[in-house]
């Protein structure tokens, strides 16, 4: 699979004509600064409002993970990966988990 590949988030359907190769993932544990943390803390309790550090953080844990999705999808040799999530199962103190987890295929001959 090339850097360029295509990456489907199509629900549970494959693509036509296509070898599955199994779900492959990408996984990232990323942190904001303690100072960030405690500006989002007090953001949280006094105005509220979007707390754009953790969403900076999220988009950057997201970039990540499915960057790594990708590099796992071209050690099984893929053509592209199809029905990808993406989960965060949490945001607290300061660090963010996201995964991102599909299908590696293969095109058939």
């Amino acid at each position: 699979m090339e850097n360029e590949s295509i990456l489907l988030s199509t629900g549970a359907l494959p693509p036509e004509g296509i070898e599955e190769l199994g779900v492959v993932y990408g996984s990232c544990v990323i942190s904001t600064s303690i100072f960030g943390d405690a500006f989002a803390t007090l953001r949280n309790m006094s105005v509220g409002g979007e707390l754009k550090q953790y969403t900076g953080l999220l988009q950057k844990g997201m970039d990540s993970a499915l960057e790594r999705l990708r590099a796992a999808a071209c050690e099984k040799g893929a053509d592209g990966v199809y029905a990808i999530q993406f989960i965060a199962p949490q945001v607290a103190g300061g660090a963010a988990e996201v995964i991102a987890a599909g299908t590696a295929y293969r095109k058939k001959q």
